[in-house]
């Protein structure tokens, strides 16, 4: 926070800390083979699509035959736009290495489990273990294996129960360990442990199920909810359930007369779960799509009779099957979103005592080109500057009051910690109230007002010398990046008009 990685507003207690071993090995791998080739890079993320997408293909084969459904399912799968965004972007490879190990821990315990292959018995929790140790989503291959447990497997209760108790040791055993070594979600707001906060994990879980649900079936913008007003959410969420309800109309008799039917629609369902742990985006349903596309390949292979119901199977057939496909290369460039922070980096004026300047922005273009100052510059053997301050965050319409020859006074319009990019280092389980003080090196910051909602409404920034002093660099939102910027007179208001912030 003092270097200014992260905003002033930053939770002390949070904590963000994956434990992904075996993922980070392959992008070690990346930068021992061709660290100055993205392209190569991103060839490899696209074999473990090929990887995971075979493993699914091999699963549905084994789990629905050699028949059309099993063909329907690979190729809907295959071809599904949600995995866009992983398979382009690099940083998020560990989706699909986590989804190929999951499917083939399946695939081993079926064949022990059916055909009686022993080397699955210890094949599957040791897949599993590769899994959980590539993502923390990989906790839903032991939701696929549960639900195999229960609708597919033939032994008696009792040794469906004994079989799927190796598997269980796994998680225990990795979940243990994942706390023991410090690595755990705690204080984000985009990040909910199930464990350390139940309740708050059990409201996501309703919040977000639906629209998680929507997305995947209905191809609805998922990746964009969390960037959308709370209205516009509720719409997405209503609309979700009612999707939902469709759905269960729809697949209820399948679902009932058919044990496969339902090992898909458990798959889906308990997959949905631990995707509900952060905000909806498609490229956490790489699990709960295997069973989505299961269950959707045996309702074309079993189309219903009642016409209402066939013409929404068709329906559901010319989005899967059609606009899917289509929307798939349009997807993948989702992360050219990100392009405009290596524009803000590029536009921070340089300067011969950079490494000790104090950058200033009053209002940051982006949610995280400030906090990446630092970091980029470091990579490329640049000065560091003494520190980085971002002082607003929101895009919205921005009053700035100078109070005397070291303070401002700023009330952006809606209050501060209203975007999205706020709630990564603070949940509202840990809001800010008024009287709070932060200090940083140089900076006294003090919430003077707040929103009904418990976030800072105006807060008071003041500085160890005078706002002129040459050693403060002073920038603002530009058309195109970071632009100089005056702070005003003292006594003097200005107001600086919305900005959206990407």
């Amino acid at each position: 926070m003092d270097r200014g990685m992260f905003p002033w507003w930053t939770f002390e207690g949070v904590k963000l800390a994956f434990f992904r071993p075996v993922t980070v090995l392959t992008h070690r791998l990346d930068h021992a083979l061709w660290p100055d080739k993205p392209a190569l890079m991103h060839a490899h993320s696209l074999l473990w699509l090929g990887a995971m997408v075979a493993a699914a293909a091999v699963a549905y084969r084994r789990i629905l035959g050699h028949g059309l459904a099993a063909g329907l399912a690979a190729l809907a799968y295959a071809i599904d736009d949600g995995h866009a965004f992983p398979a382009a972007w690099v940083a998020n490879r560990n989706a699909m290495v986590a989804t190929t190990f999951g499917l083939l821990a399946l695939i081993a315990h079926d064949r022990w489990r059916r055909d009686r292959w022993v080397p699955g018995a210890a094949l599957g929790p040791a897949l599993l273990a590769l899994g959980l140790c590539s993502a923390e989503a990989a906790i839903a291959a032991f939701a696929l294996l549960l639900a195999h447990a229960t609708f597919l497997d033939a032994a008696t209760p009792a040794r469906r129960a004994i079989a799927i108790l190796p598997h269980l040791a796994v998680v225990v055993v990795w979940r243990l360990v994942h706390g023991a070594l410090g690595y755990g979600a705690y204080g984000s707001g985009y990040y909910v442990d199930p464990l350390a906060s139940p309740v708050a994990f059990a409201r996501a879980v309703a919040e977000r199920a639906p629209v998680l649900l929507l997305g995947q079936w209905a191809l609805a913008p998922t990746d964009v909810h969390v960037f959308l007003p709370e209205t516009a959410r509720t719409v997405l969420w209503i609309v979700g359930a009612c999707v939902v309800a469709l759905l269960a109309w729809l697949l209820g008799g399948l679902v009932r007369r058919d044990r496969v039917a339902r090992f898909f629609a458990a798959s889906m369902l308990l997959c949905v779960v631990p995707a509900c742990a952060t905000f909806p985006m498609e490229r956490l349903l790489l699990f709960a799509g295997f069973g989505a596309m299961g269950l959707f390949a045996m309702l074309l292979a079993h189309l219903p009779v009642r016409p209402a119901a066939r013409r929404l199977a068709v329906g559901l057939a010319v989005v899967h099957l059609a606009v899917a496909p289509i929307l798939l290369p349009i997807r993948t460039l989702s992360p050219l979103l990100f392009a405009p922070i290596a524009r803000n980096l590029a536009s921070v004026p340089d300067d011969p005592n950079f490494h000790e300047l104090d950058i200033v922005a009053v209002r940051a273009p982006d949610p995280y080109s400030t906090g990446f100052i630092p970091l980029r510059r470091a990579l490329d053997g640049r000065a560091l500057p003494a520190h980085v301050r971002r002082l607003a965050s929101s895009g919205t319409a921005l009053t700035v009051r100078r109070l005397d020859a070291r303070t401002l006074h700023l009330r952006p319009e809606g209050g501060f910690l209203s975007e999205p990019d706020a709630m990564l280092v603070r949940d509202r389980e840990h809001p800010m109230r008024r009287g709070d003080r932060v200090v940083l090196t140089g900076l006294t910051i003090e919430i003077v007002a707040s929103t009904p909602d418990h976030r800072p409404a105006e807060v008071t920034f003041r500085f160890d010398r005078p706002l002129e002093d040459p050693g403060i660099r002073w920038l603002a939102m530009g058309a195109d990046g970071f632009v100089p910027w005056t702070p005003p007179q003292v006594g003097r208001t200005v107001r600086l008009p919305a900005h959206p912030l990407l």
